[in-house]
């Protein structure tokens, strides 16, 4: 049976025996949100995550198939999980010193020091953001770490992107 015909299967008789069935397949769907969020298993998110989604069925109002709105709810939950494990402060603080020196790492000499000092004028959440761009984390991931969308990195690496030409001195041509 599928998780969309289980739900129906529930919603029209709801019974601890549908329930039975209803709740492995929406646990297999939200350990494979999981899986594509933090690229590895977590059987003990993959149980929470799956308890909390059905704690909130009743919220499920029908505009959507029923395996979308347990993929929107578990990607939700995991990107509130992710940002708790990252604040974006703690994750700039999380890099060792070699860690930041490494993306300082230039063969120029007076280009290092341009970064370095670039690196300087940022605010703290530009830090993170910029770092996180450089350890080659996606918009997801980045949205995760803030805890905001990924539109929402995009927009901000729009707006940081002039402020580093401007300060590195480079032309967008």
């Amino acid at each position: 049976m599928k998780i969309n015909e289980a739900y129906e299967a529930y919603r029209s008789s709801p019974s601890e025996t549908a329930m039975e069935t209803l709740y492995p397949l929406v646990k297999a769907k939200v350990e494979s949100v999981i899986g594509r969020i933090f690229h590895e298993e977590n059987e003990e998110l993959a149980v929470t995550i799956t308890g909390d989604v059905l704690m909130t069925l009743n919220r499920f109002n029908g505009k959507a198939r029923f395996s979308t709105w347990v993929d929107s709810v578990a990607r939700r939950m995991c990107h509130d999980e992710m940002g708790a494990r990252y604040k974006a402060p703690e994750f700039l603080d999380e890099l060792s010193v070699k860690e930041r020196n490494s993306l300082f790492s230039v063969e120029d000499p007076e280009a290092s020091v341009r970064l370095r000092e670039l690196f300087n004028q940022l605010d703290t959440n530009q830090k993170a953001l910029l770092s996180g761009k450089l350890e080659g984390l996606s918009g997801e991931e980045l949205g995760g770490l803030f805890g905001i969308t990924t539109h929402a990195i995009e927009l901000r690496w729009a707006k940081l992107n002039p402020k580093l030409r401007e300060i590195l001195g480079v032309s967008r041509d």
